[in-house]
């Protein structure tokens, strides 16, 4: 099974296709980030002194994940090519996929390459979408608040990535200002 680029305009429940009005805004865009699909770990803590002598609770992300996320975003970028990020609400789906294990024998690696063993392994999906969404937040959107809509799969492939496939809706977002059924008539 070959992995192919993914399209929220194929999807059975996506929202219909609109006319996005921004100039140099993405109306949807498709990357890849080659490599193992990494999930967003939990935070971390440690009691740190101060040079006062007061102790405090300093908490952070595991550089691993900091590193995955910047990695997910400098990716987005490149494919953005010089449009900027939107202010829209988007969709949002990937598929990680997963390298066969190499220890596994030809009948069952054939099997999973084929879709009939599917991959029950960590990291869980709803960790590498928060890995995704972070890394994209200043990149490709201003914050994943605005993703309204987000469709995951995990599969088994020759080698391991994530495509991912960000889509505006070209609905406007709750913090709209103005009614945009006024804008057409506005000397504004």
């Amino acid at each position: 099974m070959q992995p192919q680029m993914l399209d929220l305009n194929d999807e059975k429940n996506s929202v219909q296709k609109r006319k996005i009005s921004h100039a140099r805004t993405f109306a949807q865009l498709n990357f890849e980030v080659p490599g193992k699909p990494h999930g967003k770990a939990r935070a971390r803590s440690r009691i740190v002194t101060a040079k006062t002598g007061k102790q405090f609770t300093s908490h952070y992300t595991p550089k691993t994940t900091r590193d995955y996320e910047e990695y997910v975003g400098w990716r987005a970028k490149k494919e953005m090519r010089g449009q900027v990020k939107t202010d829209r609400p988007v969709q949002m789906m990937f598929h990680a996929y997963f390298e066969v294990p190499k220890s596994w024998p030809k009948w069952k690696r054939d099997l999973a390459l084929s879709g009939r063993i599917e991959p029950t392994c960590k990291p869980d999906l709803d960790n590498i979408e928060k890995s995704i969404m972070d890394g994209l937040n200043g990149i490709v959107w201003n914050d994943d608040a605005q993703v309204v809509t987000v469709t995951k799969n995990k599969f088994y492939a020759e080698s391991a990535c994530v495509r991912v496939c960000v889509k505006t809706t070209g609905m406007f977002p709750a913090n709209i200002t103005k009614n945009p059924a006024n804008a057409a008539t506005s000397t504004q």
